[in-house]
């Protein structure tokens, strides 16, 4: 596979979809393992990054990713969701990116993504220690879009938006 090759008529590369400092650091395979979920999972960041990312790009600035698609085992090693609790972590199947936006920091990404009319499908500001990214996924057409915008705090329990909670989360 060419991971210097474009994603549809997007700016990221195969390299950012499968890039995973935790696979490298743990020398596993972060690729999926068929030809055919290969082609599933690309069809998804396409999509991901047409309808969601480079619109975010475009009212936010540039962005950075910090996790995208995900095999099975790079997804078991980060405590991502599993398939045995349902579908799995969207990341799974190239549909989720966990991004920061450098130049507005994460509360403006936040409300300027949810205050837009970007389809995502799941917006979750996430806060692990030290370390804050925004979650964002779409569902490849045509499941349609949730739009449903979540917080987590370090407890790792998912609670719905507020401005209040936005917030405090974030010490503002």
């Amino acid at each position: 596979m060419n991971l210097d090759a474009k994603l549809v008529e997007t700016p990221f590369t195969l390299k950012d979809v499968f890039r995973s400092a935790t696979a490298d650091a743990k020398h596993i395979s972060n690729e999926p393992e068929t030809e055919e979920e290969l082609r599933a999972v690309l069809k998804a960041a396409g999509e991901l990054a047409v309808h969601v990312l480079c619109p975010a790009i475009d009212r936010l600035g540039p962005l950075t990713i910090n996790s995208w698609y995900r095999s099975r085992l790079v997804n078991e090693a980060v405590g991502g969701i599993t398939p045995a609790h349902g579908r799995g972590s969207q990341h799974l199947y190239g549909e989720a990116a966990d991004v920061e936006f450098p130049a507005v920091g994460l509360k403006a990404a936040f409300i300027g993504v949810l205050e837009s009319d970007i389809p995502f499908d799941q917006m979750i500001l996430e806060l692990r220690g030290a370390s804050r990214w925004l979650h964002l996924s779409h569902k490849p057409s045509p499941a349609g879009q949730r739009r449903m915008a979540m917080l987590s705090p370090e407890s790792g329990t998912y609670k719905p938006y507020s401005m209040a909670r936005l917030n405090e989360l974030l010490k503002v």
